[in-house]
């Protein structure tokens, strides 16, 4: 049986910053995504995917070689080697504090060539992607918990081959999320309020 070792970067500068090994690498990304989504993973993982989502830029992930079931965490440990510590996210298989470490990381070709073919926040415009190939554009969308591809595009899909269109798009989806964030924060004070003055009347005073 064979198993993965793979990557994940995000499409903000193509920067490796997580090695895992899986015997189904697609399978374990989407794993990493719900993860992240209800904060169930490392919190530095966590924090490191809202980040980036928040900016406009998605995570993805890359092949870095296919191995043996039965040698794949000892392939995942040589990888985590190749890379600067301050790189990387992981927290387990790194080397010992007196095992000099790489000055670069190894370039991963997978990765080098996504990062060509792809434009992220277009001129600043947060969440913007273009493909430079085909010239269409899609928009990331985050609503403090996921990302979503915004659909609305060319014939309902998520490119648009118009960038003014998908600008259009992603601010009215933005002005959507900013009203359902006002109405969460204006129920939860109302909650709240409600339950204070449950409190007083059952003469609760916190003392």
């Amino acid at each position: 049986m064979s198993a993965d070792v793979y990557a994940l970067y995000s499409t903000r500068n193509g920067r490796v910053r997580y090695v895992g090994q899986s015997l189904d690498r697609v399978a374990r990304f989407k794993d990493h995504l719900r993860s992240a989504e209800s904060s169930k993973q490392s919190p530095l993982l966590d924090r490191w995917f809202h980040q980036e989502w928040r900016d406009g830029y998605p995570v993805r992930y890359a092949l870095l070689e296919e191995c043996d079931d039965g040698e794949r965490h000892q392939v995942e440990e040589r990888w985590i080697w190749r890379f600067p510590w301050a790189d990387l996210l992981n927290r387990r298989k790194r080397p010992p504090w007196w095992q000099p470490q790489p000055l670069k990381p190894p370039r991963v070709d997978k990765i080098d060539d996504y990062m060509r073919r792809h434009r992220f926040n277009i001129e600043g415009r947060r969440g913007v992607h273009r493909e430079r190939e085909t010239g269409y554009y899609r928009v990331l969308v985050y609503n403090g918990r996921w990302v979503r591809w915004l659909e609305g595009g060319d014939e309902g899909g998520i490119w648009f081959s118009d960038l003014a269109r998908a600008l259009s798009a992603r601010d009215g989806e933005e002005d959507f999320y900013r009203e359902l964030m006002k109405d969460r924060r204006q129920a939860d004070i109302v909650a709240a309020r409600a339950r204070e003055e449950e409190r007083i009347a059952r003469g609760d005073w916190g003392l």
